[in-house]
């Protein structure tokens, strides 16, 4: 017998850093999607290799169901090539449990336990907080759905967010008990049992057949090596497989901002406009990539850059073949730069639509009072310092920027209906910043297809004209020697990684936070929260015409 392994550890990435970042490179407690797929490529080829353990150790995050289902539609594939899954875990949770049911062999900890207590989403208002603190906001959207803003005004959700939120959460729950009622051969009165609060440890879990045998990964290990199996590793971790023509994987992972890429010790990876048209640039000229597949993994950011990467990703569809597959989340900016793309696949349980604009525009001034901060602005005309957090809005500006909402929206809704080949008003119906799973994008027209990133391959393998492709997956930020020696070298990326003092955002970033003091605040539906004014990202810097779509 020959077997492999697969560890499942750290937390879900689609690929490697975004940006030229050593702090971000060094880090070893990161799941790579991309690595994962080119490992799983791997192990179809080796026809010798019977057995796979697919071991997930404690710390590993998925990050949401979408990441999960990405997962475990590979370990599908692999099971449906004859190969004989391991699954070992110390503990089930309902991740767990979803992976774990397209394996035919689990294993759990002695001391481990099962359990599945459904999905929540705790959500955050902070309007009360905010009014003691001395802030006002002023919030301009389009979309009744568009809900972040509402985290700063309410005390509770609308029955919009409700909504969506209900609904979401009910296709991810219907995702993970269907899968695990089959692939666990389990009647629905046993998968409500657990939902209800029945929880199972170690020998009690094998007992009700929701394991297999209480042990840990080195004791099968063990086992084999006395009957003789031989272990067989990828070593050659590369994220790229197969031979033929050429297809590039291009990894958008991360808010859309202006400028460059950078990773912010609070806000995570964002990914710039003027960064990443770079990248794309280079895939539409080299001539040995045949057709690219846009993987994309974005809750949105500024209008401004989605339509810059959108517009060069259109010249890059005029050169060669485009495909989008949406990862986790494609909404808003996220949604708005898989426009070019000829077909668009998605997750079932995919995040994506939430076609609105939100922009906010802090008043701070009590709080600067409160803490004894005056504020004097030397201006060249009246409307010069327009979005900072230190005077009210006049009349004229809040139409103003009720007019750059509009357009920004309206803007929105043609291109997505040139995209999807309907009407403004058709797309107006699914839009108002509402969002949807992946299927349910399917069967509103605002995506083709539901699948994951290998059918969005084998689809290009059809406009080809072609059965053997060679994948590689970018962008691929290119490091020094010596940088290169740094990352190589064990001790020192750790340090690195580690180094509280790098990951410290710049001094106008900390004025920045003081527009929306609770930028940190979790978001429903996994949004991240991006500081705004109208001189968003840097304090100096003054463009009226910026907005924000999430």
């Amino acid at each position: 017998m020959k077997y492999s392994r697969i560890i499942l550890r750290g937390r879900f990435r689609e690929t490697g850093p975004m940006s030229k970042s050593l702090i971000a490179a060094a880090r070893r407690d990161t799941f790579r999607f991309d690595l994962f797929l080119a490992h799983v490529e791997w192990l179809l080829q080796r026809k010798k290799i019977d057995t796979v353990l697919v071991e997930c150790r404690n710390g590993f995050q998925a990050g949401s169901v979408s990441n999960a289902e990405a997962i475990r539609r590979e370990l599908g594939r692999l099971a449906s090539a004859g190969k004989n899954l391991v699954f070992a875990a110390d503990t089930y949770d309902a991740v767990a449990l979803y992976l774990a049911s397209a394996t035919s062999i689990r294993l759990i900890h002695p001391l481990g336990q099962v359990q599945f207590l459904g999905l929540s989403r705790s959500l955050f208002y902070v309007r009360n907080f905010l009014e003691n603190a001395g802030v006002a906001l002023t919030v301009f959207r389009r979309g009744a759905y568009k809900s972040a803003g509402d985290r700063f005004l309410r005390n509770e959700p609308s029955e919009e967010e409700r909504q969506q939120i209900t609904e979401y959460l009910g296709t991810l729950h219907a995702e993970l008990t269907s899968a695990i009622r089959e692939g666990y051969r389990k009647s629905a009165e046993e998968i409500e049992e657990l939902i209800s609060g029945r929880i199972l440890y170690g020998s009690d879990a094998v007992e009700a057949g929701w394991a297999d045998e209480t042990a840990l990964p080195n004791d099968l290990i063990d086992r084999w090596k006395e009957q003789k199996a031989k272990e067989v590793s990828w070593k050659k971790q590369r994220p790229r497989y197969g031979k033929g023509k050429k297809i590039a994987v291009l990894v958008f992972d991360g808010a859309i901002v202006d400028g460059t890429s950078r990773q912010h010790p609070l806000l995570g990876q964002s990914v710039g406009a003027e960064s990443y048209i770079g990248y794309i640039r280079s895939l539409a000229d080299d001539k040995k990539i045949a057709g690219v597949v846009f993987r994309v993994n974005s809750p949105g950011g500024s209008a401004i850059a989605s339509e810059s990467v959108a517009r060069e990703l259109e010249r890059l569809a005029e050169k060669k073949p485009l495909l989008v597959s949406m990862g986790s989340v494609a909404g808003s900016g996220g949604y708005w730069i898989t426009t070019p793309a000829r077909r668009v696949f998605a997750e079932r349980t995919t995040l994506t639509g939430s076609i609105g604009v939100l922009m906010i525009v802090a008043d701070a001034r009590r709080l600067l009072n409160r803490l004894g901060i005056s504020e004097t602005s030397l201006k060249t005309a009246a409307h010069a310092d327009l979005g900072q957090p230190f005077r009210e809005l006049t009349p004229e500006e809040r139409d103003y920027l009720e007019q750059n909402v509009e357009a920004v929206y309206e803007r929105f809704l043609e291109k997505a209906a040139r995209a999807r080949k309907s009407s403004v008003d058709e797309i107006r119906s699914v839009a108002e910043g509402r969002v949807w799973s992946g299927e349910a994008a399917v069967a509103r027209g605002l995506a083709d297809e539901v699948g994951g990133l290998t059918k969005a391959v084998s689809y290009m393998k059809g406009l080809l004209r072609t059965d053997r492709v060679s994948v590689e997956f970018h962008p691929r930020p290119h490091f020094s020697l010596v940088e290169r020696v740094l990352l190589k070298n064990a001790a020192v990326s750790t340090l690195v990684a580690a180094a509280p003092l790098a990951t410290l955002p710049a001094w106008e970033d900390y004025l920045s936070l003081l527009r929306i003091p609770l930028a940190v605040i979790p978001q429903a539906l996994g949004q991240e929260i991006l500081p705004y004014s109208t001189t968003q990202p840097r304090w100096l810097s003054m463009n009226t015409e910026r907005s924000k779509i999430r």
